[in-house]
C-alpha cells in the first residue's frame, strides 16, 4: 500500500507521537508498504532525534506555541497548501494516517484535500472547557470524515468522546523492545549512588517541578541518592531555582536525550514520571519496561483507563511531592525483581512489530471500503 502519514509533531522536536510516528513508519517499510511522512519545519536550536530520509517532506516551515502546558505545531500558510497539494498528486496514497486529527494546520488540510480513506489516531488528553465545546462541531466535522478512528488508549477516546460520538478502536503504542532491552550501564553513574531518572520535556504538564520538590523528603531517608534530569525547556532554569546549593548537588541536569536513552534507563535505579495531566498512555513505561527499569509514576492515566503495562508501575497516591516522594523511595528500598520480570513479560506484545500489524489490518479494511 501506499500510505500517507500526517502529523504536526515530528522530529526534529522530541515526544511521544514523534516516536510513534518514526517507529510505525520503520515498521511499516520493513513489510512492504510505501510510506511518506507529512510534515512541518519548527525552527529548533537543535536538530533532535533520527535525520530526515527521503520518506520525510517538509511542506512548509511551523510555528510552535504552548496548549495544554505543553507546545505543539502549527504549520499553515499559502505555500504549505500548495506544497501539500502537490505531495498528495505526486504520491497517490492508497490511505492517509492523520496523528493528532482535531489539530488545525496540516490535519485540516488532510481532511479538506484527500478524498481517499482517512485513518485519524488520538494521542492526547485535556481537561474538559468551555473554549473545548465552543469548538465542538470542528471536532464532530472531523470524526464524521474518518474512515476509523483509533485511540492509543481509552483514556485519549474518552477525552474526545465529550464532544462527538465515533467508532473507535483502541490500538496501544509500541516500542523497540530489542532496543531498550540492549542498554549499557554509564560508568560515570555508576558509583553506588541509587540512580533516579527523569525524561521528557521541562514543561508544567510533565511535572519536573513536583519531582524536584521531593528531592528535600527523598534525601532526608536516604542521602546516596543523584537525579538525573534528561529533558530541556524554557523553563529549565526556573525549576532549578525550587533547589538549594546542597540539593544541586545531587541533580545531573543533561538536557535533551534522545539515543542515549536505553543507557539511562539501563543506569537508573528507578524512573519517575511525574506529570500532572495530558498524558494518556506514556511511550516511556514500555521503554522502561523493556529495559528492566523499575517505574513510579503519578496517577496522571485514570485507573481504568490503563493498559496492563502499568500492572507493574509503583503509583503514587496523589500528585503531591510527599507522596511522589514515598513511592520513589518504596521502588529503591524494596526488591523490584518480580516487577521488573512482570514488566519484561507484558512489554513484548507492545513490540511495534506486533502493533503494527493490527494498524495495517485497520488500512486494509477501509481501503476496501
Amino acid at each position: 500500500m501506499k500510505i500517507g502519514i500526517i502529523a504536526e509533531n515530528y522530529f526534529p522536536t522530541l515526544g511521544g507521537i514523534q516516536e510513534h510516528i518514526y517507529y510505525l513508519a520503520k515498521q511499516l517499510k520493513a513489510k512492504g508498504h510505501t510510506v511518506k511522512i507529512i510534515t512541518g519545519m519548527p525552527k529548533v536550536d537543535k536538530w533532535l532525534g533520527p535525520k530526515d530520509s527521503n520518506d520525510i517532506i517538509r511542506v512548509g516551515p511551523s510555528v510552535r506555541y504552548g496548549a495544554m502546558g505543553t507546545y505543539t505545531q502549527l504549520t499553515l500558510s499559502p505555500k504549505v497548501i500548495k506544497n501539500f497539494r502537490k505531495a498528495l498528486k505526486e504520491n497517490n496514497f492508497d490511505v492517509l494516517h492523520i496523528h493528532g486529527p482535531c489539530d488545525f494546520g496540516l490535519p485540516m488540510l488532510a481532511y479538506k484535500m484527500f478524498k481517499g480513506p482517512k485513518i485519524a489516531t488520538l494521542h492526547s488528553a485535556f481537561k474538559d472547557s468551555f473554549s473545548r465545546k465552543l469548538i465542538s462541531p470542528f471536532y464532530k466535522w472531523v470524526f464524521k470524515k474518518s474512515d476509523a478512528v483509533i485511540g492509543v488508549s481509552q483514556h485519549a477516546v474518552n477525552t474526545m468522546l465529550r464532544y462527538a460520538r465515533f467508532d473507535y478502536h483502541v490500538i496501544p503504542n509500541g516500542v523497540d523492545v530489542e532496543t531498550f532491552q540492549q542498554g549499557k550501564t554509564i560508568d560515570a553513574y555508576n558509583d553506588g549512588k541509587k540512580n533516579i531518572l527523569y525524561i521528557g520535556r521541562v514543561e508544567p504538564r510533565n511535572g519536573l517541578d513536583v519531582l524536584l520538590q521531593t528531592l528535600p523528603l527523598i534525601l532526608k531517608k536516604n542521602p546516596n541518592i543523584r537525579l538525573l534530569v534528561g529533558g530541556g525547556g524554557p523553563q529549565l532554569e526556573e525549576y532549578k531555582k525550587l533547589l538549594s546549593e546542597s540539593e544541586k548537588e545531587h541533580v545531573v541536569f543533561l538536557g535533551a536525550v534522545y539515543a542515549e536513552r536505553p543507557d539511562l534507563y539501563k543506569t537508573a535505579d528507578t524512573f519517575v514520571l511525574p506529570n500532572r495531566f495530558g498524558g494518556t498512555f506514556s511511550i516511556m513505561i514500555l521503554e522502561a519496561l523493556a529495559a528492566g527499569t523499575p517505574i513510579v509514576s503519578t496517577p496522571f492515566v485514570p485507573e481504568n483507563c490503563r493498559n496492563d503495562h502499568w500492572t507493574s508501575v509503583i503509583v503514587s497516591e496523589n500528585y503531591s511531592p510527599e507522596a511522589l516522594a514515598k513511592s520513589v523511595l518504596t521502588a529503591l528500598s524494596n526488591d523490584q525483581t518480580q516487577r521488573i520480570s512482570q514488566g519484561y513479560h507484558i512489554v513484548k506484545k507492545y513490540d511495534w512489530r506486533h502493533v503494527a500489524d493490527i494498524i495495517i489490518s485497520i488500512y486494509e479494511k477501509c481501503a476496501r471500503q
